[in-house]
């Protein structure tokens, strides 16, 4: 009787040992699996700054051209004489 008993006690340790070492392990991955999310989404914060800015800039540069190709090159009475296109898409200065 008193055997049997020890050897529940024993296997009950064991088993809180087992159950404690289990929620350690399982915390464990969770943060492990958390701090790998946070450093993935840093790196990819980081390339869509970058990111970001370039597009910012070319976007700006995009403008300032569309401005230069819709700016009129000769004054819209000559343009007339000399049988230009006078839309507002095509560079205006260019000939056929």
């Amino acid at each position: 009787m008193l055997r049997h008993l020890m050897k529940r006690r024993k296997m009950l340790r064991h088993l809180m040992k087992r159950r404690k070492m289990l929620r350690y392990l399982r915390k464990r991955r969770k943060r492990r699996k958390r701090l790998r999310y946070l450093r993935k989404r840093r790196k990819r914060l980081r390339y869509l700054m970058k990111r970001r800015k370039r597009l910012r800039y070319l976007m700006k540069r995009r403008k300032r051209l569309r401005y230069l190709m819709k700016r009129p090159r000769w004054p819209y009475r000559k343009r007339k004489e000399l049988g230009l296109e006078l839309s507002v898409n095509s560079p205006a200065g260019v000939q056929e």
